[in-house]
């Protein structure tokens, strides 16, 4: 594949927002990539790799076939690219995920369950990941009231500035992702992953 190479200077999708204070991990990690790598070099196919390529996958048995795998690679590499942005401040995609669904209520408590429901990942375990934010300042977890076997979780001052410091460097990384779709192209895509999605929820609910 022939490659195209587009200049910029320093780590972009690094950034962070003042006054977000990063990690001592984290500025040892930006100062070791600033000082060995000041300007970087992004490159983006012209020709693009294939499913196949990345597969080391000769063919597929049908097109059906290779969309799945190009579904299952493609949320991969979401999950790998989030990692690298996310490792450095000591924040899991799990943990990420539930801050910002706490931080969708405005404030407002929510159950445990609750949360665990609107995970992208229902199947995570929901109170370790608690235990992990609470530790770390970022939530705060209070007992229901008048369920004692029930607890709300609400995000804290510093996790909602953990979220504003990592909102520039994600939205640049994922809009990067998709920097060959236009709109149109993007509203088809959707459309038809709602189609799959529909169709796996069937499938779901028949076992």
């Amino acid at each position: 594949s022939r490659w195209q190479s587009d200049q910029c200077t320093g780590p972009a999708i690094f950034s962070l927002n003042p006054p977000y204070q990063r990690p001592a991990k984290a500025r040892a990690f930006l100062a070791a990539f600033t000082s060995i790598v000041p300007t970087i070099y992004v490159h983006t196919y012209i020709c693009s790799v294939n499913i196949e390529e990345h597969l080391h996958q000769p063919a597929f048995h049908s097109e059906q076939h290779r969309l799945k795998f190009h579904i299952l690679v493609v949320a991969r590499q979401f999950d790998a690219l989030a990692r690298r942005i996310l490792k450095p401040h000591g924040v899991t995609p799990p943990q990420y995920n539930v801050l910002r669904i706490l931080r969708g209520q405005k404030g407002r408590p929510l159950a445990i369950q609750s949360v665990a429901e609107r995970m992208i990942d229902p199947a995570s375990n929901i109170s370790r990941i608690v235990d992990k934010l609470v530790d770390k300042k970022w939530v705060q977890r209070t007992p229901c009231k008048n369920d004692r076997r029930r607890a709300d979780v609400s995000i804290l001052p510093l996790g909602q500035t953990l979220l504003q410091g990592l909102d520039e460097p994600m939205n640049r990384l994922f809009a990067g992702s998709m920097a060959n779709l236009d709109d149109k192209a993007v509203l088809t895509l959707n459309a038809h992953l709602e189609k799959v999605l529909d169709n796996t929820d069937d499938l779901l609910n028949q076992f």
